[in-house]
């Protein structure tokens, strides 16, 4: 985050567009940034409206697809965020150029635009796997932990499931959730091309070595 928001004026525009529960949308406000989220999906942006209300602040938050911002919004954002791996929920490679084409929409000229992801190689070459987070977080007396499932694919290209397991422990008992995540991956090559095609231009691509996830900052063309 600090890539995108590092040059952004006193009191810029910024929309997180994958707003999700609203953690990055309330940490702009409090840099003092003007913040508006998006989401394409409903269930989120009620948890995130309760999250930014539950704070006492008041930030617009909208329920948006990608490809449809443009007709939301005008061209008047300093800065647009993708953050949380969300690119690569766009179910097409089509899809994925429809969703920067839109964020390209809502972006001043030079505005920059923020995106996150994992470096879905590093991921193919370790095939499925199953991942544990060893960090136990505890909230009023409840412990909880987290197992990442990844079903990879033996070709590249092909949609990747990730299926997240939350394991909540009270006293005695214990609950379990899962959720399944599709996501369509690409390489870091082919992102920067579709961005130079779809507006961008300046695009760095930005991961420490051996590092699994990756940030991508570029600037709308003139």
């Amino acid at each position: 985050m600090q890539a995108a928001i590092r040059d952004l004026p006193d009191g810029g525009r910024v929309l997180d567009a994958a707003c999700g529960i609203g953690i990055d949308a309330l940490a702009l406000h409090r840099r003092g940034f003007r913040v508006t989220g998006s989401d394409a999906s409903a269930a989120m942006v009620d948890q995130c409206r309760a999250r930014l209300d539950a704070e006492g602040v008041e930030v617009p938050v909208v329920t948006c697809a990608w490809a449809d911002l443009p007709g939301r919004f005008a061209a008047e954002f300093d800065a647009v965020l993708c953050c949380g791996n969300s690119l690569a929920h766009a179910p097409t490679p089509d899809a994925r150029r429809g969703a920067l084409v839109g964020f390209a929409g809502v972006l001043v000229e030079h505005g920059a635009l923020l995106l996150d992801s994992q470096d879905w190689r590093l991921v193919h070459e370790r095939g499925s796997h199953r991942d544990d987070d060893p960090q136990v977080v505890t909230r009023d007396g409840r412990r909880a932990t987290r197992h990442y499932d990844w079903r990879v694919p033996a070709r590249f290209g092909e949609p990747i499931t990730l299926v997240l397991t939350l394991v909540v422990r009270d006293g005695d008992r214990e609950q379990v959730r899962r959720h399944a995540m599709t996501f369509c991956p690409f390489t870091a090559d082919e992102l920067v091309a579709d961005l130079e095609a779809c507006g961008f231009a300046a695009v760095e691509v930005l991961q420490n070595p051996g590092d699994d996830r990756q940030t991508v900052l570029a600037r709308r063309s003139p």
